[in-house]
């Protein structure tokens, strides 16, 4: 074997790789899934990647997303792949990523601990939200702080300053002893509270940011096409809807001091006859 390292557009190849495989094996099990976030704003805005983006963002609702959990613990997994989840003692994130195994992906702002893995798409679940506004607040922060206090054990102190760094040097160790692991395992069951028939309204509870982030649920009833780099992936019908909802303006560039990645590095291992 041979290690290579990748740049961004390299990067970006292997990650459409890898979503092609993980919807080929969707469409062999029948499991639904779309396109969301960054991912999603490419297809709309750029046909494909936006042109810095280095993650690839799919969100599945949550009887699919079971569905899909039961599936893997049976069925073969496509060669050179797979999937992480809490299932592994090791693995924090509250949803699974589905990885390109001869791989490593360096984050940036994580301690050393924590911050490679191998080149992954996030696979995130879509759940019941409440419908009352106060609930549903404390729903979100809820899981925001324990995302956030999850990440003092994981980042790396380097790259803070001030207040923040001295909050995250004082929280870690409780932290590092509960580890990042079990908060994992809290959000992902707070986050089933209310189950996603249950209330009309659906969102990315595990890793939200914002309480207006739910959205009605009969806009992730019905999947479209949408071009991916000259390929065809489902997307939300309702995608205006979606993104309007979750990123206001989303057809206008950010600033040029956002338009940045996560990672760090990315190397892959090819076999030496490649």
């Amino acid at each position: 074997m041979k290690q290579k390292h990748l740049d961004l557009v390299g990067h970006q190849k292997i990650l459409l790789k890898t979503l092609k495989v993980f919807d080929e094996f969707c469409k062999k099990h029948s499991i639904t899934y779309f396109l969301g976030y960054g991912t999603l704003i490419g297809v709309v805005r750029h046909k494909g990647f936006i042109p810095w983006d280095d993650d690839i963002d799919i969100v599945i609702p949550r009887p699919e997303y079971e569905k899909l959990e039961k599936i893997i613990e049976t069925e073969e997994i496509p060669q050179g792949y797979h999937f992480d989840s809490l299932k592994e003692r090791t693995y924090v994130y509250p949803f699974m990523k589905f990885c390109y195994s001869s791989s490593l992906a360096k984050e940036a702002k994580l301690c050393e601990k924590y911050n490679q893995s191998p080149i992954w798409l996030d696979l995130f679940p879509l759940d019941g939200v409440p419908e009352h506004t106060l609930k549903r607040t404390l729903l979100f922060k809820t899981n925001l702080f324990l995302r956030n206090f999850m990440f003092t054990a994981m980042v790396d102190l380097k790259q803070m300053r001030g207040l923040q760094k001295i909050l995250t040097i004082c929280l870690r160790p409780l932290a590092q002893i509960i580890t990042p692991h079990r908060i994992g395992v809290l959000i992902n069951t707070l986050s089933q509270r209310y189950p996603y028939t249950s209330t009309g309204y659906v969102g990315n509870v595990v890793w939200c940011y914002v309480p207006y982030e739910a959205m009605n649920i009969d806009s992730f009833r019905d999947a479209i096409d949408g071009e991916f780099e000259d390929l065809v992936f489902p997307i939300p019908k309702e995608f205006d809807y979606i993104l309007t909802q979750r990123f206001g303006s989303y057809m206008k560039l950010p600033p040029k001091e956002q338009q940045v990645g996560h990672l760090e590095e990315t190397i892959i291992w090819e076999e030496k006859n490649t």
